[in-house]
């Protein structure tokens, strides 16, 4: 089974039920710019490529 992101539970206003259940809030969901401006300051991550040439969809924040 495909990941369908919950899009049934987006147009009601709430999160995928993946972020809602990760225990240690590892997931979010959101427009693209909502979560680079709540998670500022993260721009790379450590064994991952440039994001200036990957051009990522997604945010990845670190475990602090």
């Amino acid at each position: 089974m495909l990941c369908s992101l919950c899009l049934d539970r987006l147009d009601e206003g709430d999160k995928p039920a993946c972020v809602i259940s990760c225990p240690v809030e590892a997931l979010d969901s959101g427009p693209l710019e909502e979560l680079v401006r709540k998670y500022e300051g993260t721009k790379s991550v450590p064994g991952f490529p440039d994001p200036t040439v990957t051009r990522p969809s997604v945010v990845f924040k670190a475990k602090e």
